[in-house]
């Protein structure tokens, strides 16, 4: 029986799973999982309620591939069968990842797509044919996984929450026997757990400041570590980089490793190549064009690996004695080979117009509260200053098409949500605009803002200070999520509240900034028909500076979606 089947072999719920997963972000044994012992015997004795972390720490990246390595021998997990396109990068990797899925699924290729981090349900992460896995799979595969895992001695200590999923996904996708299996790092890219594949092409975006503390405070030493992901005659394309600093070290490395490297070329390129004035894109705003024209070059490379497999027998082109050969020219800056850009077919043109990803450029409206949602992740300086872009571009067209990309909910904790939240929906009923509404009225701008991972406010508010005008109302608000859990109540800490507390000191505007101490009272008070001064004003609401906290908005406002559709 195939392991995508709707029965749980294991007779475990995925309430059960979840909780075995967030024992593993805490570094702890998960609920009824036995280990060896040092003399070798199962042992199962309170081990799940105990910290498991060694002196020398390895959950440091350092361990990753040490940890991989031995735990797809342990689990004879043949996962060099796959097919890969692989993707590092600091901006842009998700949705580059994304547009590569679409494009081959378009072209009749199964698909299988890893990504992170997951906005509402962990299972975002892996997903078939742009599909989140089943359930019940899922929860088949994690066990699948516990159970092999128990025969390694890096089990429980190196098994880290990122190193275990991403085995989950890996399995799915043999089991599912994808075509291709498109893969994202989690963190840098040497030594990033996903760096134990032989991809068939690689990819890097756009290099930026993030993730200092582990990948080096400067931009050639964070590209160095981006450029691992570089294999010998694996071809790998890179976007054009906004610093002169990166590009060297690409081709340094690519030298070194002997990987053929290429740029990607701007995407009017592709425009014109194509005889067309503007292609529609399914991920908004002008910087998905970049990503879009990775994907394309990455596509490209995929496909013909594959012709080349089935010509020469399905032999690898890695281990091949010579690169394969790829149609370039010469880029129009720093004499590296771009990517020739062709004719689209009709299916590759439908997949960059379907190509959806949450919480990425997404609008949400409630047009009878007059209320919009733009939501974006981005969580650097670079990529807040594109998503700011977008917004203030989206915000212009008003009655712009809404994001379809809505999450389904259906756990008990998230209808619950939906029970919470439903009578906010009340206030407006079904009214029209009444006379005293005046549709020339510019509507009111707000921004909902906090970060994550100990980053530089200043920085990241720099290019909303810059235009502080721009925005009627701005909101610091905690997320409900957390890095350590799975759980979606997230307690104000005194940390938290101490970086509301700065981020407003950082804006500088008390009359304009407000401090929400939850995500529901926010909601409440924008839903609300007491604030009489704004309710009846049109209103667009940008979200952005985590991705946690723009998964929190999408799962809240999807919960009440979701119970306008049971109303009607």
């Amino acid at each position: 029986m195939s392991t995508f089947s709707q029965s749980t072999k294991h007779n475990k719920t995925y309430k059960e799973t979840l909780g075995a997963l967030e024992a593993l972000i805490n570094h702890t044994v998960p609920s009824g999982i036995s280990t060896l012992s040092q003399n070798g015997f199962a042992d199962s004795s309170h081990a799940q309620r105990t910290r498991v972390v060694p002196p020398q720490n390895p959950h440091k990246q350092f361990y990753n591939l040490k940890a991989m390595n031995s735990y797809v021998n342990v689990l004879k997990l043949p996962h060099q069968k796959l097919s890969y396109i692989h993707m590092a990068g600091t901006k842009g990797k998700g949705s580059t990842c994304a547009f590569c899925e679409s494009i081959l699924r378009n072209e009749g290729y199964k698909t299988g797509l890893f990504t992170s981090p997951h906005l509402i349900d962990v299972r975002e992460r892996i997903r078939i044919d742009g599909i989140p896995v089943p359930k019940a799979v899922f929860v088949d595969t994690v066990w699948d996984i516990f159970d092999g895992l128990k025969q390694s001695e890096l089990f429980p200590s190196m098994t880290t929450y990122f190193r275990f999923i991403t085995l989950v996904a890996l399995k799915c996708f043999l089991d599912a026997k994808v075509d291709v299996a498109i893969m994202e790092c989690g963190l840098g890219g040497r030594l990033d757990a996903t760096n134990i594949i032989r991809p068939d092409v690689c990819g890097i975006s756009s290099i930026g400041y993030d993730h200092c503390s582990v990948l080096g405070k400067t931009l050639d030493k964070i590209a160095f570590e981006k450029a691992g992901i570089m294999k010998k005659n694996v071809p790998v394309v890179v976007q054009p980089q906004s610093s002169e600093e990166i590009m060297p070290v690409f081709e340094e490395h690519s030298k070194k490793v002997g990987a053929p490297l290429y740029v990607s070329p701007t995407f009017d390129k592709w425009e014109s190549a194509n005889n067309l004035h503007s292609i529609t894109l399914g991920l908004h705003g002008t910087h998905q064009r970049m990503n879009a024209s990775l994907a394309l070059s990455l596509t490209d490379i995929w496909k013909l690996s594959q012709d080349i497999k089935k010509s020469t027998g399905g032999k690898d082109i890695s281990s091949s004695s010579s690169p394969i050969t790829i149609e370039s020219t010469t880029s129009d800056s720093g004499g590296l080979s771009e990517i020739q850009p062709h004719k689209l077919t009709s299916n590759t043109l439908q997949g960059l117009t379907e190509c959806k990803l949450g919480g990425r450029s997404q609008h949400i409206e409630f047009p009878i509260h007059k209320l919009h949602f733009y939501l974006d992740g981005a969580h650097t300086k670079e990529s807040l200053t594109y998503a700011f872009q977008w917004f203030q571009k989206a915000a212009e067209k008003r009655g712009a098409e809404e994001d379809s990309w809505i999450q389904d909910l259906s756990s008990d904790e998230e209808l619950e949500e939906i029970n919470h939240l439903a009578p906010m929906l009340h206030g407006r009923g079904e009214e029209t605009l009444s006379d005293g509404d005046n549709l020339e009225e510019r509507p009111l701008r707000y921004l909902v803002f906090n970060y994550t991972g100990g980053r530089d406010a200043n920085q990241l508010l720099e290019p909303f200070i810059k235009k502080r005008e721009f925005f009627d109302r701005v909101f610091f608000v905690p997320t409900d999520s957390s890095h350590f859990s799975f759980s979606k109540v997230h307690e104000l800490s005194d940390s938290d509240r101490e970086q509301l507390e700065n981020l407003q000191q950082v804006w500088a505007d008390n009359s304009s900034s407000k401090i929400f101490t939850r995500i529901n009272t926010l909601l409440e008070d924008l839903f609300s028909p007491n604030n009489s001064s704004e309710y009846h004003r049109e209103r667009h609401i940008f979200v952005t500076g985590s991705m946690y906290l723009v998964g929190d908005f999408l799962r809240k406002l999807s919960a009440l979606k979701q119970s306008r559709t049971q109303k009607e």
